[in-house]
């Protein structure tokens, strides 16, 4: 997994610089026990996080549910360190 992240992470610095980090990806790739939705949302919450500007999303329909995938900038990807 660990390959797959810098992998995702490359090419979409290629496709789109400012959002390159899978959040699903990372959250797998930390082996995060916490589900992911509760702790994509506790990140954005914790550290002051803006949609467009730290990240994106992108909504879907997996079966029946809605799924959300955010995509990060580095910044926000990185190991999490307090906003100015």
């Amino acid at each position: 997994m660990k390959n797959s992240i810098k992998q995702t992470i490359t090419l979409n610095l290629l496709d789109n610089p400012t959002h390159p980090v899978n959040a699903r990806e990372l959250h797998e790739w930390l082996n995060v026990e916490t589900p992911f939705s509760m702790w994509i949302k506790r990140r954005i919450e914790e550290y002051g996080f803006t949609q467009d500007v730290d990240f994106t999303v992108n909504k879907f329909v997996n079966g029946k549910a809605t799924q959300i995938d955010y995509f990060l900038t580095l910044d926000m990807g990185s190991p999490p360190l307090k906003k100015p």
